[in-house]
């Protein structure tokens, strides 16, 4: 086989990963983020990382868990982004007070008891991953998401 053939197999074959795995991928992306869109944009900058450096793969491990990383350092990417920009309160163009802005929203009662206990589960795992150094954030995503 050429070179050149088993670089369109590669390719291929991670297409087929980013369609099959696309789940699982933005699971972990979604838990280290805590954000759809941020996790979204993290999967899309990571597929276009590997299809640009799909030459660079040393077939050492698995395609997934190569892709799999290149998502985790998107997100450790996304991670240094955020940490530089300004911190601006919600309230601050609106020209009232953050008590005034919290008392003005509407509140509907109506719920659904085990969506609510869905929501609840899911908040406090975001809530103990924050928690969590990094390295050990991946470690537990790696155990759980794959």
């Amino acid at each position: 086989m050429s070179n050149n053939t088993d670089y369109i197999d590669l390719q291929m074959e991670l297409e087929n990963l980013i369609i099959q795995d696309y789940d699982k991928l933005y699971a972990c992306a979604f838990r280290m983020i805590d954000n759809q869109q941020d996790a979204e944009d993290i999967l899309q900058n990571s597929f276009l990382n590997a299809y640009k450096n799909l030459s660079k793969f040393r077939r050492e491990s698995k395609l997934f868990t190569w892709l799999y990383r290149i998502v985790i350092n998107e997100c450790y990417k996304h991670f240094k982004y955020i940490n530089k920009l300004p911190l601006v309160r919600i309230t601050e163009n609106l020209g009232v007070t953050e008590k005034e802005f919290f008392e003005s929203i509407e509140y509907n009662c109506d719920f659904d008891d085990d969506l609510v206990m869905d929501e609840l589960r899911e908040k406090c795992l975001q809530a103990f991953l924050k928690c969590l150094p990094k390295n050990q954030r991946v470690c537990f995503l790696l155990k759980t998401c794959t």
